[in-house]
């Protein structure tokens, strides 16, 4: 099944950088090579059953090259619970452990109750970047729960308001000073128009499954995207779900953008917070 969405494109170019993928027509340290993929090899994590996907929820199969086996790196890590970050300019990828004994974790076997969608006592965290790249990456999965259950509601009422109150509550204001941050305002109008064209853009019955699953969406449903490395001007972080039932075009992607607060600044503050 598919749901028809109505998108909006991010002003923000850098991020077809950032959450893009190491370029593999460069010149030095590519090496052509002539490999099979092997869909018949099975994988299990702790016992379960695991298939690896790329971002779209599409299967990956096994690279088999001179007897070695290689995995997607992205999916793996997700399965053992590392994070995985990419920096585009230096072209070095960064793998950190999701825990502090190096336990990965397993969504199968393991119970994660799903945030409560009230902005009160969820979200007076997250308006600074703070703490680890592995801290806030679990600390804004948990966020884009509440913000996939609000869409959810809102295609089910119309009513954006709470959305609204989330992002005025969480996201900056514009601020003449950045050329990046374009304002709580300027996702709220977006976010109202993703709604009412999804909502025109579909039959009463497929809007009602696909909000259906956006409310009953897991922590352990959600995926994650690229991370980008801090640096002396931003942070961005991606998330995406792709509900039961319906097919990778009708994934949602969720995605949290932290800007230095000034010029030469050590604080960074969230300037974007947006679903599509």
């Amino acid at each position: 099944m598919q749901v028809k969405k109505s998108v909006f494109i991010s002003s923000l170019v850098v991020c077809s950088l950032v959450f893009g993928v190491v370029g593999a027509g460069a010149a030095n340290g590519i090496t052509k090579i002539q490999a099979a993929l092997n869909s018949n090899i099975k994988f299990k994590v702790d016992g379960n059953s695991w298939q690896p996907k790329d971002g779209n929820g599409k299967n990956l199969s096994a690279l088999v090259y001179n007897g070695t086996t290689y995995l997607p790196l992205r999916s793996t890590a997700e399965a053992l619970g590392v994070n995985l970050s990419l920096n585009s300019a230096t072209q070095v990828i960064s793998l950190d452990s999701g825990s502090a004994n190096g336990i990965p974790y397993n969504d199968a076997t393991t119970s994660v109750a799903a945030p409560s969608t009230s902005t009160s006592s969820t979200s007076s965290d997250i308006k600074v970047l703070s703490g680890t790249t592995s801290q806030m990456t679990s600390k804004l999965k948990e966020q884009a729960v509440i913000l996939l259950k609000m869409y959810g509601d809102s295609l089910l009422s119309g009513d954006t308001s709470n959305y609204a109150a989330y992002l005025s509550k969480n996201v900056s204001t514009s601020r003449e000073n950045s050329g990046t941050s374009l304002g709580d305002d300027y996702f709220i109008d977006n976010y109202s128009d993703l709604v009412t064209g999804t909502k025109k853009a579909n039959s009463a019955s497929t809007l009602k499954s696909f909000a259906k699953a956006l409310q009953d969406v897991k922590l352990s449903d959600i995926e994650v995207g690229l991370i980008s490395d801090k640096n002396e001007y931003f942070q961005r972080f991606s998330f995406s779900f792709q509900p039961k039932d319906f097919n990778a075009l009708s994934t949602v992607n969720v995605y949290f953008s932290y800007d230095v607060e000034t010029y030469n600044s050590s604080t960074y503050i969230l300037s974007e917070a947006y679903v599509d």
